[in-house]
């Protein structure tokens, strides 16, 4: 049976506590894009870890995001500044 966990402590990079009886788990050779696979030696369970999402690409990527939002911020300012003076400049005349 494979038990599916979100997070579960760690001490040390590819080690991890078992979930059911808290012994030191180190990491399977099985490996996936999305999982890490351990089984424990004490109670015979194998369980896998969702991987940190956060390596230097996504970061980068998180950065450019923030930075085009705030673009689209600005330009929704510039727009609504100039339908402002437009109305202001036909209800002068």
């Amino acid at each position: 049976m494979v038990y599916f966990l979100c997070m579960v402590e760690s001490n040390n990079l590819g080690t991890k506590l078992c979930p059911n009886c808290n012994t030191l788990v180190e990491e399977m050779a099985r490996k996936s894009i999305f999982y890490n696979f351990y089984r424990c030696p004490n109670c015979k369970k194998t369980f896998r870890v969702k991987k940190e999402k956060f390596a230097t690409s996504t970061i980068l990527e998180h950065q450019v995001e923030k930075i085009i939002n705030i673009l689209y911020l600005l330009v929704a300012i510039l727009i609504i500044y100039i339908i402002i003076d437009v109305v202001l400049f036909i209800f002068r005349y």
